[in-house]
């Protein structure tokens, strides 16, 4: 492999080979049938009769067909945050995303019917060894219980997802990655993108680093009102979403999806700030390494060594590969994976939208 990662691109043929790809309308229209066909299962935990043995068989379809909602959801994503200036892209992922929401509705009561199941019958159900592979699911799934409306009321905020923090996400991405910075600097003017002009906080030379991050800061001033409006609003629509479901905090709903309590937390962040000191010194440790007595913003990223040995793509690969076996070897296996069937994408031009997937 070569010593750099120039060439290393995505490569989403284990989804689906391009955007044409006759299959992600036959997978779209196999979901319809799928997920109406799993409206008979309606009632299901409101049967005396069901046993372990058929709640299996249920969950075997219904995993079935959340992953491959989770293959075309993914592709469509991937395929835009690689390039969101590709029309083809986005309006792909507004056609799946949209039909998704559909499906999604059409599955909802089975959510909410294991919900209401009792709460001695449900632990029964999720320690049965038929349901073995099921039962963190089944587990986790009814933390949500206290934060779940009516069906009525769970269809309408699935529909209003559609318009609401992902569209707005959306156009952030899509905004921010259009943008074109003017960088003159000792008389040589450049036209960058954002991720060619962050990459100067890393230059040895302090004045260009300066430069560099008062040219970010000039243009996205530029751009105030549309940034101010789109975090507004995405920082509105969560509160809504926390005042309908009544969570008890605006990081309620983030501890849910990560299964941490909020004591755990918040102890991790009194032992971060307790430790303050320590970035402390270290960067007053920098400063003085680069001859400066207080470092600026710009200056954080700066390097502090002229002579480093440079680190090529494979040794970069290698290290990251044994951090990840030092914590499980399965850890390595999988990212593995993403080396030997070229699941990254290194291109400079796709990284400011990367970074927010």
């Amino acid at each position: 492999m070569a010593e750099t990662a120039q060439g290393v691109v995505w490569d989403l043929g284990d989804l689906y080979p391009g955007l044409d790809d006759p299959r992600i309308d036959q997978h779209l229209q196999e979901l319809a049938t799928r997920c109406a066909a799993f409206g008979q299962f309606r009632g299901f935990f409101s049967r005396s009769d069901f046993s372990p043995l058929a709640l299996r068989d249920v969950l075997v379809e219904y995993e079935a067909i959340c992953e491959l909602m989770s293959r075309l959801g993914a592709y469509a994503g991937l395929v835009t945050a690689a390039d969101t200036a590709c029309d083809a892209g986005r309006r792909l992922e507004d056609r799946i995303r949209q039909q998704l929401v559909e499906r999604e509705n059409e599955l909802t009561f089975f959510d909410l019917e294991w919900l209401a199941v009792d709460d001695a019958r449900a632990r029964a159900l999720a320690a049965d060894p038929v349901l073995q592979n099921y039962a963190h699911y089944l587990t986790s799934a009814r933390r949500y219980r206290p934060h779940t409306k009516s069906e009525p009321e769970e269809l309408l905020l699935n529909q209003k997802s559609l318009t609401a923090r992902a569209a707005w996400t959306n156009l952030f991405d899509e905004f921010v990655s259009s943008l074109r910075y003017e960088f003159d600097y000792g008389g040589e003017r450049q036209t960058l993108s954002q991720p060619q002009l962050l990459a100067l906080s890393y230059h040895p030379e302090r004045d260009r680093r300066r430069a560099a991050q008062q040219c970010l800061f000039d243009e996205l001033s530029k751009h105030e009102l549309v940034l101010s409006t789109v975090l507004n609003t995405v920082a509105q629509d969560h509160a809504i979403n926390d005042q309908v479901r009544q969570h008890t905090g605006p990081m309620n709903s983030r501890h849910l999806a990560n299964e941490v309590a909020p004591a755990v937390v918040d102890r991790m962040l009194d032992v971060a700030e307790a430790n303050y000191p320590i970035a402390h010194r270290y960067y007053r440790l920098k400063a003085r390494l680069l001859g400066l007595p207080k470092l600026a913003t710009f200056d954080q990223y700066a390097p502090v060594a002229s002579d480093m040995p440079p680190c090529g793509f494979p040794e970069g690969r290698d290290t990251v590969l044994q951090a990840f076996e030092r914590f499980d070897p399965r850890m390595r296996e999988v990212a593995q994976k993403f080396f030997d069937l070229r699941w990254i994408d290194r291109s400079e031009e796709h990284t400011s939208e990367l970074q927010s997937h």
